[in-house]
């Protein structure tokens, strides 16, 4: 209990010898604001950065970009402009060059494994019938005319 009393009296004692209020000029006001307005400008243009950087990543990835990281090292975005609601505007247009000034034109994809009857030919019903029956005649082979019989069975009905 006495060491509380003691203690009590050592605060008393210190608040009682705190230097007075100190009084500021007209000179010394305008020094602390001349500082805290280039503190604050600093803060914002930091924040401005920061705001640009990570609308430049964002719309980067939404248009495809692989690595956004990257070309943000490469990007000058000096030319970036904020709007009355401190959004920057501009970096759809970076981009954009960017991608266009970098982009491949897309080629047709090679075809691996064909047909193998290729080139496919559209052939009337009369010009394949005359072409099998041709081949019958020349070869007299049974699998020819076998051919060529089906083949007017199935497209004139045996006629």
């Amino acid at each position: 209990m006495e060491q509380v009393e003691q203690t009590e009296e050592q605060v008393a004692d210190t608040e009682t010898q705190a230097e007075p209020a100190k009084t500021f000029t007209q000179a010394d006001i305008d020094a602390m604001r001349a500082e805290w307005d280039s503190q604050l400008k600093g803060v914002q243009t930091a924040l401005q950065q920061q705001t640009v950087q990570h609308v430049f990543y964002r719309k980067a990835t939404e248009q495809g970009v692989a690595d956004a990281d990257k070309l943000l090292q490469i990007v000058n975005l000096s030319g970036v402009t904020f709007d009355e609601n401190g959004q920057p505007q501009g970096i759809d247009e970076i981009i954009g060059a960017l991608t266009s000034a970098v982009a491949k034109p897309k080629a047709e994809p090679k075809t691996i494994g064909g047909p193998s009857n290729f080139p496919p030919q559209d052939r009337s019903a009369q010009a394949m019938l005359d072409e099998a029956a041709e081949r019958a005649r020349r070869t007299g082979r049974h699998e020819d005319r076998a051919v060529f019989s089906s083949l007017k069975q199935t497209l004139f009905g045996g006629k």
